[in-house]
């Protein structure tokens, strides 16, 4: 599915307060994504559904001005260890693959608007691995929001079928 985004702004005109999603999974699952991802955050929001790992990632976000991102939200596949961006744990968001690649990390904060940044996993059971998620959310300086349990597929910000529940854990 071809995403049609606003330009990116410049550092000359002091962006804040951007949303950027990243859309993951088969290629039929980033088109259903995709479609209700422009619906659900707007015409203003940043998608992006070929990212594949964190290398992929972190190019991404590098063409954001510096503290411009204020919400970064992943939607796709997410299991105990973390986000699945492509096929194999070694491609996962999660604390293990953020450390070995500190030049990400480095880009991934630098992006980031700070503490009150939020980084938003609308993905499956990830929520439930909190020392993960803590660590991910200091290393990039930023609060971090998942799910516990098993989301409704391709829909944002559900209540959930289940008996998961919504974590946030802050940068400390």
């Amino acid at each position: 599915m071809q995403i049609v985004n606003p330009d990116i702004p410049t550092a000359d005109t002091n962006p804040s307060e951007l949303t950027v999603v990243i859309i993951f999974g088969s290629a039929e699952e980033r088109s259903l994504w995709t479609s209700t991802a422009r619906d659900h955050f707007g015409p203003s929001a940043y998608l992006y559904n070929e990212v594949t790992d964190i290398g992929s990632l972190s190019a991404v976000l590098a063409m954001f001005p510096s503290r411009s991102i204020a919400k970064l939200v992943f939607g796709g596949h997410g299991w105990h260890e973390g986000l699945a961006l492509g096929e194999d744990e070694s491609t996962y968001f999660n604390a293990t693959n953020l450390c070995a690649n500190p030049e990400a990390v480095r880009i991934i904060r630098n992006v980031l608007s700070g503490p009150t940044a939020v980084i938003e996993c609308q993905c499956c059971l990830y929520g439930e691995n909190e020392a993960d998620i803590q660590i991910v959310a200091k290393l990039l300086n930023a609060s971090l929001r998942a799910y516990t349990g098993i989301a409704d597929y391709n829909q944002w910000d559900w209540p959930g079928d289940d008996d998961g529940v919504w974590v946030t854990l802050e940068p400390k």
